[in-house]
C-alpha cells in the first residue's frame, strides 16, 4: 500500500489552555511495501500521527491517501471497514484480550471480519514467530516476548497492506528486542506489507529503508 500525507495537521483543543497542534502541515511518502522507522521523544507528535494513519482519528486538516484513495474523507462506518480489512495493529503492551487462548486471540480479526482461518495458515504463520506449542495457552503464562510475537500474528492473520507498529520493543529485554527486530525483517520479507514503525529505539533502524526523525511536529528524513 502506498500512503501520502498531504497539508496534515493535528491540533487538540484545550478549553481555556493553550491548543496543543501535535502534527503541523505534515507532508510524507510512505513507498508501497516499504519499512519505515519514525524516531522521536515523548510528546513529538509521532505517536499521533501513527494515530491518523491508522484511521483511529481524524486530522484537523489535511488528507491521508491510501493507493490514491483519500481515507480522510471516508464516514467513520467506511473507515471502520477499512481497518479491519487493511491495517494491521501492534501496540507496545500487546493488548492481548486475557480470556482468550492465544489462537483466539490471533484469529480475533478474521472473526471481526466474519471470515474463518485456514488451519494450515494459521499453524504457518504460529511456526514462522515460534509460537505453534502456545496456541492453547493463555496470555498470562507467556513471556513479554512471546506475547508480541502473537500480536504480529494477529496483526498478520488477514494479510493487511499496512502494519503500524507502536514502541514494538518498549518492553523488552536487549537479547528479546535483537530476537524481535530480526524477526520483523523476516516476516516483512515474506508478506511484504507497507509497516510503519513509531520508536525511541535506534536499534529498529537497521531494517529501514527510511529513518524519520519527528520534529515540531514534522516527520524529517535523516541520512544514516
Amino acid at each position: 500500500m502506498e500512503i501520502i500525507c498531504e497539508n496534515l495537521t493535528k491540533i487538540y483543543r484545550q478549553g481555556d489552555r493553550e491548543d496543543v497542534t501535535a502534527v503541523n502541515d505534515c507532508a510524507w511518502h510512505l513507498p508501497t511495501g516499504s519499512i519505515t522507522v519514525l524516531l522521536g521523544v515523548s510528546g513529538s507528535g509521532k505517536s499521533t500521527l501513527l494515530r491518523l494513519l491508522g484511521l483511529q482519528e481524524q486530522p484537523t486538516s489535511g488528507r491521508i491517501l491510501f493507493d490514491g484513495e483519500d481515507v480522510t474523507a471516508l464516514d467513520e462506518s467506511a473507515r471502520a471497514r477499512l481497518r479491519a480489512h487493511r491495517i494491521g495493529f501492534i501496540h507496545q503492551n500487546y493488548r492481548l484480550i486475557p480470556m482468550l487462548s492465544v489462537e483466539e486471540n490471533i484469529l480475533l480479526p478474521r472473526r471481526i471480519i466474519g471470515q474463518r482461518c485456514d488451519e494450515e495458515e494459521l499453524k504457518k504463520l504460529a511456526a514462522l514467530l515460534h509460537i505453534e506449542n502456545k496456541l492453547a495457552n493463555f496470555p498470562a503464562s507467556l513471556s513479554g516476548g512471546q506475547q508480541q510475537r502473537v500480536a504480529i500474528a494477529r496483526a498478520l492473520i488477514n494479510h493487511p497492506p499496512l502494519i503500524l507498529a507502536d514502541e514494538p520493543t518498549g518492553n523488552l529485554d536487549s537479547g528479546t528486542k535483537q530476537d524481535m527486530i530480526e524477526l520483523f525483517s523476516k516476516v516483512h520479507q515474506l508478506y511484504s506489507p507497507t509497516v510503519v514503525i513509531v520508536t525511541h529505539d535506534h536499534a529498529l533502524t537497521a531494517i529501514a529503508d527510511q529513518v524519520y526523525q519527528m520534529e515540531n511536529g514534522h516527520p524529517i528524513l535523516r541520512t544514516r
